[in-house]
């Protein structure tokens, strides 16, 4: 399988060799800080890849009316004609929803086609070089609150597949030149991605996420690859990893271990053959001390993206 991988790493598309390395960041959209929201940190990502999600409950609120303030806002997205830009998508709108009292709910079968139309409507103004179709399908819903919004939840994979087989031609015939990613995928429900895939879905890629642990869990980047290319032969995108501190504590010592978790992924990138990744978070979201600025690791990445 290892051998495998290699080889694929070496035969993805000529559509992404240009991009090999591909390193980038996640932003937080609703972080306040001074950094996140400054326009002055853009001159060492150009060039390089952010991704930012975007909920269609709130900026298609009624049908076929697109409001692009709140978490939507034009302001957060200066980035799409300074950086590659991954958009993904998550939130049903109420009028679509399977489970009207989930946020995360799939649309139902009939609305796959808005789906479709606020993913052309978001390239048409943001101009992205990926859109991803749904942010961690797989999490079931009620497993947080019922108007949780971040992950899922799509009660199966099948269906989930068979949404893409609606969406992505949809998407294709608007933008050919636009990367649409299956996924992101959070890697916890096995069942459900196996029968996702068992339905061939549509899409260029695959994105999918993995974290590491300090003093816990590692190597998950390469684990969720080598479990992934057993089911598709698509390329993948890494859209979330970090070196997270469970314990919160975000030590000196631990800055020292983000940087070196960093370096490490990077190095990697093509013995692990995904086209690149993008770090959950650039600064202002304190999840789990993961955020790359300030610190260490954050000083690595502007050496890195620069080479």
């Amino acid at each position: 399988m290892f051998a495998y991988l290699c080889s694929f790493a070496s035969g993805i598309p000529d559509t992404y060799k240009a991009h090999i390395p591909i390193l980038g960041v996640s932003r937080y959209i609703g972080a306040q800080d001074e950094f996140s929201s400054s326009k002055s940190y853009t001159w060492w990502i150009e060039g390089q890849v952010t991704k930012l999600t975007l909920r269609w409950d709130l900026i298609e609120k009624e049908k076929g009316r697109y409001d692009w303030n709140g978490e939507g806002e034009d302001s957060r997205i200066f980035l799409a004609d300074e950086s590659k830009l991954i958009l993904g998508t998550r939130a049903s709108p109420i009028w679509v929803r399977k489970h009207p009292d989930f946020t995360c709910s799939q649309p139902t079968p009939e609305f796959y086609k808005d789906y479709a139309n606020f993913i052309i409507s978001a390239i048409d103004r943001y101009h992205p070089w990926a859109i991803e179709l749904w942010n961690e399908p797989e999490v079931q819903k009620g497993v947080f609150e019922d108007n949780w919004f971040y992950m899922g939840c799509w009660d199966s994979g099948r269906e989930y597949a068979e949404m893409t087989k609606v969406v992505y031609p949809i998407i294709k015939e608007k933008h050919p030149e636009t990367l649409v990613m299956i996924g992101a995928l959070l890697m916890e429900d096995y069942e459900w991605i196996e029968e996702m895939f068992a339905e061939n879905p549509s899409g260029d890629t695959v994105s999918y996420h993995a974290y590491d642990y300090y003093f816990g869990e590692t190597g998950n980047a390469k684990k969720n690859a080598l479990w992934l290319y057993e089911h598709t032969d698509k390329p993948l995108f890494l859209s979330e990893t970090a070196l997270l501190d469970m314990s919160l504590e975000c030590s000196a010592d631990f800055q020292v271990a983000k940087r070196e978790y960093l370096d490490s992924l990077y190095k990697s990138i093509q013995d692990i053959g995904i086209i690149g990744f993008t770090w959950y978070t650039i600064g202002g979201n304190l999840w789990r001390c993961s955020d790359l600025y300030p610190g260490a690791a954050y000083d690595l990445y502007k050496e890195l993206i620069v080479k």
